[in-house]
């Protein structure tokens, strides 16, 4: 059985915006036939029958799992007002002597009965789902619990741990799926609360590979990151990437999102990027806020200080893009990359 520690994800699962692999991405439609006939699919409240309906025509894992995970985006939303009013999902009880696998099964069961009749759950009902559907279709993968990073005050930091998604084996290969992130996003008022979930599909979080998704997520267990070559201070270093950015973007260079200099280096960048850019820009942090001002060191929100545009001259070949900016400030606590006035990129300084 499963460590049930490891299912335990409560709260702040929603992504929030302020976001190739020839195996994971939908190029050219190849999966146009299977998300069509997903969509179609009805739920007759039994979780087995819905999983061979989803996947009967199917022979392969993959195929298999696509139909399953547009189905799920297709038909659950994300509760923002679970998660608004702080509610807690109530667990099973198990006692000495009692059969635990049994009684977790069927609070599983009604559980996500409930997810899919209410078509609404956070990620923990998700990823639930997610597995429950793969494993009645005789496709072996498990929930993963970890940290999630949205925020670009969250660079050097790990972000809250409060979320889940899944790995599915495909062809030896663990593979990651995050059917929550993938199925759209809610953003945030001023008070911080999240607003209406807008449905969106985003394929980014299909079929993920390790060095694609650890960028913004992070396990709590340590097996997941086998082979992977990624540590918990790489991912804490990361730079911040727009969410909406992410799958159109990779940082080849600077390799850390925290930037150890002296005053008068200059930063040199280079990303590959695959959309259309005319404008780019650096925003920093140029003064000092005064002794009575202090800015707290607070993961949730962005150190923001008196900022200056800086159009940055860039080089281009292909989809890779080359530019610099010289570090002219000790004050300076943050670069901000704008790409046609929109803040994509953050790296943060220490000198």
């Amino acid at each position: 059985m499963q460590k049930f520690t490891l299912l335990i994800i409560l709260l702040l699962c929603c992504r929030s915006y302020s976001q190739t692999d020839t195996l994971s991405h939908n190029k050219d439609g190849k999966y146009a036939a299977i998300d069509d006939y997903a969509r179609t699919v009805k739920y007759k409240n039994d979780l087995g029958l819905l999983s061979r309906e989803l996947t009967q025509n199917y022979h392969s894992d993959l195929e298999k799992t696509r139909a399953i995970f547009i189905w799920i985006t297709d038909n659950i939303s994300y509760d923002y007002k679970f998660v608004n009013r702080n509610k807690k999902i109530k667990f099973p009880k198990c006692k000495k002597n009692q059969d635990c696998g049994t009684i977790q099964k069927a609070w599983e069961d009604k559980f996500l009965h409930k997810v899919i009749t209410r078509k609404k759950s956070i990620c923990e009902g998700y990823a639930r789902l997610f597995k429950r559907l793969c494993d009645d279709a005789g496709i072996q993968g498990s929930v993963v619990a970890g940290y999630t990073k949205q925020k670009p005050g969250q660079v050097g930091k790990m972000g809250p741990l409060s979320h889940a998604w899944n790995a599915v084996l495909i062809d030896g290969q663990f593979y990651y799926f995050d059917v929550t992130w993938a199925s759209g996003s809610c953003a945030r008022n001023k008070k911080g609360k999240l607003e209406k979930f807008q449905k969106g599909y985003d394929d980014y979080y299909w079929c993920t590979p390790p060095e694609k998704l650890y960028r913004n997520h992070f396990p709590k267990d340590p097996l997941w990151l086998k082979d992977s070559g990624y540590t918990k201070e790489r991912y804490r270093d990361n730079a911040y990437i727009r969410g909406n950015e992410m799958k159109y973007l990779d940082i080849i260079e600077p390799e850390s999102g925290v930037l150890k200099v002296k005053n008068g280096d200059t930063i040199r960048f280079k990303i590959h990027y695959t959309l259309n850019l005319e404008n780019l820009e650096i925003n920093t942090n140029v003064k000092e806020k005064p002794e009575d001002q202090k800015v707290e060191d607070n993961e949730d929100e962005d150190i923001e200080m008196e900022e200056v545009e800086s159009t940055i001259p860039f080089k281009r070949d292909g989809d890779t893009i080359e530019f610099e900016y010289i570090i002219d400030r000790k004050s300076t606590r943050y670069i901000d990359v704008l790409f046609d006035y929109n803040r994509v990129m953050r790296f943060n300084v220490k000198f």
